[in-house]
């Protein structure tokens, strides 16, 4: 089983994006392309699945756009504003 959970997870670890590098991004002003969402913006400028929530923070008023229109702005707090990444380990099998 434990092999088996080894490549299990080798195989899904090509498929998924990697995060970019860690920086210490300051805080900007994004405009966004056609079609873009908040949750691709968020990994990409931090590499970070809690970032998304910091991002709707700063931007209440896009949370009911699934996709934005070409050439909205979004505000991205600086990395320093954003939470620890998630470290929780979760066991697929007993």
């Amino acid at each position: 089983p434990a092999d088996v959970a080894s490549a299990v997870l080798s195989a899904a670890a090509r498929f998924l994006p990697s995060p970019p590098a860690p920086t210490a991004a300051a805080a900007v002003v994004y405009r966004a392309s056609e079609g873009e969402t908040l949750e691709e913006i968020a990994w990409r400028r931090y590499g970070s699945e809690t970032a998304v929530a910091v991002v709707l923070g700063a931007n209440p008023a896009l949370a009911r756009l699934p996709r934005l229109p070409a050439g909205t702005l979004v505000d991205l707090p600086a990395a320093a504003d954003l939470p620890p990444p998630v470290t929780e380990a979760v066991a697929l099998w007993d």
